[in-house]
C-alpha cells in the first residue's frame, strides 16, 4: 500500500471509503469476529492516515468513514458500534494533535440505499450515494477539524 501511494501526487484531500467490517456480531461468539471489524475497518483506516498524511498539503483534510452505529447502537452491532466510535476518538485525537496542519475529521454514513437494493433489501430507510456524498463534500470544504460528520444532516 505504501509503494502506491507514494507513487500519487500531493493532494489537499483524502477522503477515506475503504471499509470492510462485520455487520453483526455476538458478543458470545468467537473474538475472531470481533477482531475483524477492528483489523480491517478501523486499523485498515488508521493505517492509510499513517502513511497517506505525508501526501495530503498543508492546511489540507484526510476524512475517514466512521458510522451511524457509533452514535445508535443495535443489537447484534457491538463490534461495528466500537470500531466506529473508536474512528471518531482517533479523528478528534489526530485534530488535537495536528492542529490547524491537517484537518481530520469523521463521516458517519448511513446504510446506502444503492447497496441495500444490491443486497435485495428494503431501501426505504437508506440514504442514496448522491445525499451521502454531500456529507463528504462538507467534510472537504469547511475549516472545522476533529468533528464527526452524520451524512443526515447534509439532506
Amino acid at each position: 500500500m505504501t509503494a502506491a501511494i507514494r507513487n500519487l501526487p500531493n493532494t489537499d484531500n483524502w477522503e477515506v471509503l475503504a471499509q470492510e467490517g462485520q455487520s453483526r456480531s455476538d458478543l458470545t461468539g468467537p473474538f475472531e469476529q470481533i477482531k475483524s471489524s477492528v483489523d480491517s475497518k478501523l486499523l485498515g483506516q488508521v493505517n492509510l492516515f499513517q502513511v497517506g498524511n505525508k501526501y495530503v498539503r498543508e492546511g489540507g483534510s484526510i476524512t475517514l468513514s466512521s458510522g451511524y452505529l457509533a452514535q445508535h447502537p443495535m443489537e447484534g452491532g457491538a463490534a461495528i458500534s466500537l470500531v466506529n466510535a473508536a474512528l471518531d476518538a482517533f479523528a478528534k485525537a489526530a485534530a488535537f494533535e495536528l492542529g490547524s496542519s491537517l484537518r481530520v475529521n469523521t463521516v458517519s454514513p448511513r446504510f446506502v440505499k444503492e447497496t441495500m437494493e444490491k443486497m435485495g433489501m428494503d431501501s426505504s430507510s437508506g440514504i442514496s450515494a448522491t445525499d451521502t456524498a454531500k456529507a463528504y463534500k462538507y467534510a472537504v470544504e469547511i475549516s472545522e477539524f476533529g468533528q464527526a460528520f452524520d451524512v443526515a444532516d447534509y439532506l
